[in-house]
């Protein structure tokens, strides 16, 4: 206290008080810049990506689920051969297949949408975020290119054993999505609630030194 005492006599209070002011608004600045551009990544980057994952984590959980009950309902109990029953069964099973992979043409329109939100926002991508990004961009276009072909060509099993599956959307990629949201979610409302900074109370650690100064 005593130190700082002699620095705003040599200074004079005034003098340091606008200086820190100048810092505290310069920070301020910064903060305000930061807050803007978090708040531009929730709003147009990875708030949309999380809404479309998380419903892409669902889809897929149901997916799973439609199956197992088919494992248990049709695969592993022992159907008669009569003509009506397998008929009857043929018309279930496809009723099936078709309901439960309706279920992966809603994610690959998802995938659709998360490609568009990227293209447009792709300045907003945090630097380690994007090998992650660039990896769902390929699995996307692979699914386009080897799958979905108008022309219905299709790479051999031989080829894609050495390249790899195709994935509709890796696991990792979605809990990246939600991590990253979350995270940036509650670095804004800490930032909405902060306490006053060291800056603004050294401002009035140095409003109260120069007053008693002037007391002496």
């Amino acid at each position: 206290m005593e130190t700082l005492q002699l620095i705003v006599a040599f200074l004079g209070g005034g003098i340091l008080v606008g200086i820190f002011e100048w810092i505290r608004t310069r920070i301020s600045e910064k903060q305000a810049r930061k807050y803007d551009f978090l708040t531009d990544q929730l709003r147009n980057l990875y708030g949309p990506l999380y809404f479309l994952t998380s419903q892409n984590k669902g889809l897929f959980k149901l997916y799973n689920d439609y199956h197992e009950a088919y494992k248990k309902e049709y695969i592993e109990v022992e159907w008669s051969q009569d003509k009506d029953t397998q008929n009857s069964l043929k018309e279930e099973m496809d009723a099936f297949f078709k309901i439960s992979n309706s279920y992966m043409d809603i994610v690959k329109e998802n995938n659709d949408e998360l490609i568009g939100i990227m293209a447009d926002n792709y300045t907003h991508i945090d630097p380690k975020d994007i090998e992650s990004f660039q990896q769902f961009v390929v699995d996307y276009n692979r699914m386009k290119n080897e799958i979905d072909r108008p022309d219905g060509l299709h790479v051999d099993l031989r080829i894609i054993q050495h390249i790899g599956k195709i994935s509709f959307m890796r696991p990792k990629f979605i809990e990246l999505i939600e991590e990253r949201f979350k995270f940036k979610y509650q670095q804004l409302k800490n930032m909405q609630t902060a306490e006053p900074s060291f800056i603004n109370k050294a401002r009035h650690l140095l409003i109260n030194v120069k007053g008693r100064s002037k007391i002496k």
